[in-house]
């Protein structure tokens, strides 16, 4: 198979509000926002989309078609955890789990987003060598 391009979709009971969310907290670009379909891309990843449908809309296919997102987490790679989570605690987004260091390498938090996504933040640090002789 030859890939040409990579996006990932999820499904939204609210498409302009989820839309809104990633832009103003996360710096996506809306492409195209419709009641029933968003795209976005992220300055740093030109050409890695983003897409929202909405919920029971036909175009999330038949499989999809009663379903909604969950057990869906988005993982953004940053430079600064912390400075991160002072920003989006500040704009009032709602923390799922507070900024802690874990000991394979990440300094990482994570908030709550529309549609019962989770996004979490991650810096990458220096793993701890014990934890990492122990269980790789």
């Amino acid at each position: 198979m030859e890939v040409k391009n990579i996006g990932f979709v999820i499904l939204s009971d609210d498409v302009k509000a989820a839309s809104s969310f990633y832009t103003t907290h996360f710096g996506f670009n809306a492409l195209i926002v419709l009641d029933w379909f968003a795209s976005h891309e992220h300055e740093a990843y030109k050409g890695v989309y983003f897409d929202i449908i909405k919920k029971g809309h036909e175009s999330a296919g038949h499989a999809l078609l009663n379903e909604s997102t969950k057990g869906t987490m988005i993982a953004l790679i940053v430079e600064n955890a912390e400075k991160e989570f002072i920003r989006l605690t500040k704009e009032g987004v709602s923390m799922a789990m507070a900024t802690k260091e874990e000991p394979w390498g990440q300094k990482r938090f994570q908030v709550y987003a529309p549609d019962g996504v989770i996004v979490e933040i991650i810096e990458q640090i220096a793993p701890d060598m014990e934890w990492m002789k122990n269980n790789i």
